[in-house]
């Protein structure tokens, strides 16, 4: 009798022990996940410098369209964007030309605040001169921006009304 209850508490005792360890384990498991949370997901260059291309080109018809507060959140994108691109990828060479679309980028801001159609269309041929001469400098001139033409963007209204 006394071997089957020593055999029973030790059974026991393994198994509180086993359990112990095994919460211990996933609490670890727990703090390390949530310590790597914040780094495990980097976005990439290229893919904010095309969320940058849908900005360019959306801030394009809102301005074509007058519709000022679409262009000015269109603009703001852009500049966060740009201040991800700046945290996120400051290792890039290629980040530390951005600084040349910040004035480009302030006039085309300072358009859309006068609402200024004429300044608009100037300041956002200069914003897209710009960002081509960036590539170049950077060796992507094969990305070539442009003012858009017909627009992809059929599912969103850019007029006022």
């Amino acid at each position: 009798m006394k071997p089957a209850l020593i055999f029973l508490l030790f059974i026991a005792f393994t198994g509180c022990m086993h359990q112990q360890d095994k919460t211990t384990v996933m609490q670890n498991s727990n703090d390390t996940s949530e310590n790597n949370r914040t780094v495990i997901y980097k976005p990439g260059f290229g893919e904010m410098m095309e969320n940058i291309r849908l900005y360019h080109a959306k801030l394009w018809y809102a301005g074509q369209n007058r519709n000022w507060k679409l262009a000015a959140f269109e603009i703001h994108e852009i500049t966060e964007t740009l201040d991800d691109i700046r945290k996120y990828q400051k290792e890039r060479k290629e980040t530390r030309y951005l600084d040349m679309i910040d004035l480009p980028l302030e006039n085309v801001r300072i358009s859309v605040e006068q609402k200024d159609s004429v300044k608009f269309e100037k300041s956002y041929a200069q914003l897209t001169k710009s960002c081509n001469e960036c590539h170049r400098i950077t060796y992507y001139e094969f990305i070539k921006m442009k003012i858009p033409g017909k627009g992809p963007f059929g599912n969103q209204q850019f007029g006022v009304n």
